[in-house]
């Protein structure tokens, strides 16, 4: 339906349309719920959103190294001040924000679905699988930022506000895309890109029609409301007009992710480079100019490696029938060409993924609108099944009669049980993957340590579980790291027998009792399956 036909629908429908938007979000919600109950612990980028937020809260600023930080968008850590503030445990601190964001995405994906495909049971599937969707439901829990389910959220409602501001025109859908789109950047910077790639199109029909230039200049101005906050923050800290402050270490770590380069150290050799100003200096111009072919190498390999990433991590194997019958089981009229050409604008921007790394989480804004076409394929296939019974009379016997009743309910309890089923796997893949000996010597130098003692890690929950400030661990030889610690008052170092084997080989012998130098006392050992950590106390 569009815009204009919505507004004509009666009573009874736009209550049946607000009662299944209702049981979609809900069935979200309980599903995140449950999943984000289950034991577990924090680790890559999440720490540092939860000691950002735990800062701001204690009025100690918008820090994590002690200094103003620059590479992590606000939304995040402030609606996690809220959730802290509440007396959340750190564990569930942004999860519940998982939980709320991922159910309140599954109500945008069925509005916004049967807007642009005109179908309401199309959006209603779609949905319906997006809240048991692993990927979106479990997966985000251990990927180690928690930011997607944001992200998406506020990414949706652009896209609803994107495709009524396209059809229909209007100050009102131009307001709300921009500000959505706004909010989405300011979870995560890739947002940008969704609204320059929203405003190409919106131009060009500005262009065409000759006229809706004062709408135009809402949806940009909306945008640069919510957006130049950041940017003059950014601005007034490093001195240079940045969209992100974390481009420049981004795009070094695609050349080797294993290097570690944000903790290496920078020219002066006094300053890991993810605190350096020297990050600044590498831009996208300069990046892709200093080795285009090395670029384009890693852009190539990278996409041919994309259909192993989805299709192992993001979309199930099963749904890929149900995704081609959408696609193609029918001839496409105007409507649905229309439809079709607004999905593939909003999976442009995924186009920047293969420049840098190929990380499945990076990927999931394919997701949503992958299920809806699989929401079509499982529509057609109802009907097949339906059409079918009629055909071959089964339905005119008592005995098969109900068949055809029941006929949807199975397709879709199919459906609904296979995801459950990949639940399951995801969480177990989740659980194998985090590292409980960082959160037990975390918790353990929370009693051993004397508060304010800094704690030299890579790993930031040791600190974040520790409640003491983290010092960054330098990539470098003994002596420079301890010149490191000395500088900025570290009082122990942590670090884990994977890390000093495949990122640290030079520091490898810190994993031998007999090999420990003099300048550490190692005070504790944890034992894990995943990572064994050392606990090592500096002299001095």
């Amino acid at each position: 339906m569009m815009p204009s036909e919505l507004a004509q629908a009666s009573p009874s429908a736009s209550r049946r349309t607000a009662a299944v938007a209702t049981a979609l979000v809900l069935a979200a919600f309980a599903v995140r719920l449950l999943w984000a109950l289950a034991p577990r612990a924090v680790h890559w980028d999440e720490p540092d959103y939860l000691i950002l937020a735990r800062n701001l809260l204690h009025g100690e600023g918008y820090r994590v190294f002690g200094v103003p930080d620059l590479h992590i968008p606000p939304v995040a850590p402030w609606l996690t001040v809220l959730t802290l503030a509440l007396g959340a445990p750190v564990d569930l601190a942004m999860a519940i924000w998982h939980v709320v964001a991922g159910a309140l995405l599954c109500g945008l994906i069925f509005m916004a679905g049967r807007e642009v495909t005109g179908s309401e049971l199309v959006a209603a599937l779609a949905a319906l699988l997006a809240a048991f969707s692993p990927a979106l439901a479990v997966r985000p829990l251990y990927w180690g930022s928690m930011t997607e389910s944001l992200f998406l959220v506020a990414l949706w409602a652009g896209i609803w506000a994107a495709w009524r501001l396209v059809h229909a025109g209007g100050w009102r859908p131009a307001l709300a895309a921009g500000l959505a789109f706004g909010a989405s950047y300011l979870v995560r910077p890739e947002g940008l890109l969704w609204w320059a790639a929203l405003a190409a199109v919106t131009l060009a029909l500005v262009l065409r029609r000759r006229h809706g230039g004062a709408v135009l200049a809402v949806y940009l101005g909306a945008f640069l409301l919510v957006a130049a906050p950041y940017w003059i923050y950014l601005y007034h800290y490093t001195g240079h007009f940045l969209l992100s402050g974390k481009t420049g270490i981004t795009l070094l770590q695609a050349n080797d992710t294993m290097a570690d380069v944000g903790t290496t150290l920078d020219s002066t050799g006094s300053e890991v480079l993810w605190l350096s100003p020297e990050r600044y200096q590498v831009g996208v111009s300069s990046f892709a100019l200093a080795d285009p072919v090395g670029v384009a190498r890693r852009f190539v390999a990278n996409v041919r490696s994309t259909p192993g990433v989805v299709l192992s991590i993001l979309i199930p194997l099963y749904l890929l029938m149900f995704i081609a019958l959408g696609l193609w089981a029918q001839p496409w009229n105007r409507r649905r060409l229309q439809a079709e050409g607004f999905w593939l604008v909003c999976l442009a921007p995924l186009l920047v993924v293969p420049l840098t790394h190929m990380l499945s989480r990076l990927l999931l804004p394919l997701v949503p609108i992958a299920l809806i076409w699989a929401g079509f394929g499982v529509q057609r296939f109802i009907t097949w099944g339906q059409e079918t019974l009629v055909a071959t009379h089964a339905v005119q016997h008592r005995s098969l009669a109900w068949l055809g009743r029941v006929w949807p309910v199975l397709v879709v309890g199919l459906l609904v049980v296979l995801s459950l089923r990949g639940q399951f796997s995801a969480l177990r893949e989740g659980q194998a993957s985090i590292a409980p000996s960082h959160k037990e010597a975390g918790l353990w130098l929370a009693s051993a340590s004397s508060p304010g003692d800094a704690i030299m890690t890579r790993n930031t929950e040791v600190a974040l579980y520790a409640n003491r400030p983290p010092v960054d661990f330098p990539n470098a030889n003994l002596d420079r790291v301890l010149a490191y610690a000395a500088t900025h008052n570290a009082r122990y170092l942590v670090v884990d027998d994977i890390e000093l084997r495949l990122v640290r080989p030079q520091l490898a012998y810190l994993a031998e009792p007999a090999t420990t130098p003099p300048e550490l006392e190692r005070v504790a050992t944890f034992p894990g399956q995943v990572r064994t950590t050392y606990v090592f106390r500096i002299r001095g």
